[in-house]
């Protein structure tokens, strides 16, 4: 979920203060601890008497810069940490899930990282199918399902792509110079990601901290 505004009244009553976020609100009723934090910050973590529905956030906040992403992927690893690195910036918000000092898997909001441009611009599929194809796909199936259906990629193709496409993700989010993090243990109960990898970390962020290198270098 993106950026959620919400205005705190005098009279302790937490209400949208925009139009556009009001139907994601509306989406997280229910009991929440609130705790407050330093600077004028507050955590909220919705209320459950079961613990294994309760997820934990074991750190989060502020990025300060194009190095910040790094050095917490590097703590998490070394702390043996197992979960869910949330990175979000203005453009939206992608989440590393990582487990035994290895990517597992990665989701994203934004669009041109979404498998299906991916596979556009590897030339997999034409920009005309994309068009056609997104309007059709039923809401509980995944494109890269309805491509194999259709019989436009294969199932080894589709894995090579995603994998690609959580490597993309993983990257991008090495360059986000500004915004939030939170690194959570999901809940007991969550459901399992659709597709996972076993990708080193450490040999990521080789090749991650390369391109940071190289992007400098560019707008020098």
């Amino acid at each position: 979920m993106g950026e959620l505004r919400v205005k705190l009244g005098q009279d302790g009553r937490l209400v949208s203060s925009t139009p556009e976020s009001a139907p994601k609100l509306l989406k997280e009723p229910g009991d929440y601890r609130v705790f407050p934090g330093p600077l004028q910050s507050y955590l909220m973590m919705r209320h459950t008497d079961d613990p294994r529905a309760r997820g934990r956030v074991l750190m989060m906040g502020e990025l300060v810069n194009r190095m910040t992403v790094v050095e917490i992927i590097n703590l998490v690893t070394s702390t043996s940490w197992n979960g869910e690195l949330h990175i979000a910036s203005p453009e939206g918000t992608r989440v590393l899930t990582i487990a035994q000092g290895a990517l597992k898997h990665a989701r994203t909001e934004i669009g041109r990282e979404r498998i299906g441009e991916l596979l556009v611009r590897a030339g997999l599929l034409e920009r005309v199918q994309l068009e056609q194809l997104l309007p059709k796909k039923p809401a509980d199936q995944r494109f890269g399902q309805l491509l194999v259906q259709r019989g436009l990629l294969d199932e080894e193709q589709l894995f090579k792509q995603l994998q690609a496409q959580t490597e993309t993700i993983f990257y991008a989010a090495m360059l986000v110079e500004t915004g939030l993090y939170w690194f959570v243990v999901p809940p007991e109960n969550a459901p399992a990601p659709p597709t996972t990898f076993h990708l080193s970390i450490q040999g990521l962020l080789m090749e991650g901290v390369q391109r940071i290198d190289e992007m400098a270098l560019y707008r020098e």
